[in-house]
């Protein structure tokens, strides 16, 4: 019983190895399409500038704002209470 166990367990392994190996070499494959491709459109005139260029914008214009105003004066402190006598 045992036996079949650690054949299954090799069996899974195995599988799970080769799934592993396939979807590596699958990724490789697309991104090695990709970089053909970049260097393909790159070489057959997608990369060259036909087109003027933007004309250029005007510089910003910068003005120095005036300092804040003061903060107004703290208001007057309240009256001493009244004095009350007995």
């Amino acid at each position: 019983m045992t036996n079949e166990l650690e054949q299954q367990k090799k069996k899974a392994q195995r599988y799970d190895l080769e799934v592993g190996t396939a979807v590596v070499a699958g990724a490789f494959i697309v991104v090695l399409f990709l970089h053909i491709l970049g260097i393909w459109g790159l070489i057959s005139g997608m990369g060259k500038g036909d087109s003027a260029p933007p004309p250029p914008k005007p510089p910003i214009q910068t003005r120095v704002l005036p300092p804040p105003p003061p903060p107004p004066p703290p208001p007057p402190p309240p009256p001493p209470p009244p004095v009350m006598t007995v």
